[in-house]
C-alpha cells in the first residue's frame, strides 16, 4: 500500500506467507512521479534503492522473505 502526508510519500510491501515470495510492485508514475519519468525507492531502514521507470513498465520485482517487508521513501 502506499501513503502520502504533504510532500511525503512512502510504500509499504508486505509478505504475511510462511512462504517466500517474489512480489511485483506496480508505482504509477502519473500519480506519485508528479510529471517525472522515473523515481526512486529508497528503504526507511537500509540503503537498498529501486529506480521505477517508465522503460521498466513502472514496475520492480522484489524477494521477501517469511512474513517479511520493505518500507520504501518515494524521491
Amino acid at each position: 500500500f502506499a501513503r502520502t502526508a504533504g510532500k511525503d510519500r512512502v510504500v509499504v510491501v508486505l509478505n504475511f506467507s510462511e512462504e517466500p515470495r517474489f512480489v511485483t510492485v506496480t508505482v504509477p508514475l502519473s500519480k506519485v512521479g508528479q510529471g517525472r519519468k522515473k523515481v526512486v525507492l529508497k528503504s526507511v531502514f537500509t540503503e537498498e534503492k529501486f529506480e521505477v521507470a517508465e522503460a521498466s513498465k513502472e514496475q520492480i520485482v522484489l524477494a521477501l522473505e517469511p512474513r517479511g517487508y520493505r518500507v520504501f521513501e518515494i524521491k
